[in-house]
């Protein structure tokens, strides 16, 4: 037990959902990471490593696609591309950035527009978790 001078540390509980999920990352052990997690809090997820591969299961997908979290930097299909190329097939699917990249570099792509989220790498389970929840809360 905390002794009256250390404050018990208290967690904030990691916010859950069950919208569907499509990450598309090229680093397959980042995807998969970020799979577990989303998975682990209720979501469903869809996970593949790149753009072209991603088109094409949103296309099969019967059901909705409600976040699309895909890394910028991808050979063939950069993450932004992507997002502008998957917006086409599914209105109002909403985005979520993820990059080891400096902001500046990001700017280049065009993601640091007011508007778009991005979280940087690497990030928590609590950061990832705390992201997704604020965008498909927004409306």
């Amino acid at each position: 037990l905390p002794s009256v001078d250390e404050p018990a540390i208290v967690s904030k509980p990691v916010p859950r959902g069950t919208e569907t999920i499509l990450v598309v990352d090229d680093d397959r052990e980042a995807r998969l990471l970020m799979q577990e997690w989303l998975q682990e809090q209720g979501y469903r997820v869809l996970e593949v490593g790149d753009g072209e591969t991603a088109l094409l299961l949103a296309v099969q997908q019967p059901e909705p696609i409600h976040l699309l979290v895909t890394d910028v930097m991808m050979p063939e299909m950069n993450g932004k591309e992507l997002a502008r190329r998957l917006a086409a097939l599914r209105a109002g699917l909403k985005v979520l950035y993820v990059s080891g990249c400096s902001e500046e570099v990001l700017a280049s792509y065009g993601v640091t527009r007011p508007g778009d989220e991005w979280l940087p790498k690497p990030f928590t389970i609590e950061g990832l978790a705390a992201k997704v929840r604020k965008i498909l809360d927004r409306t």
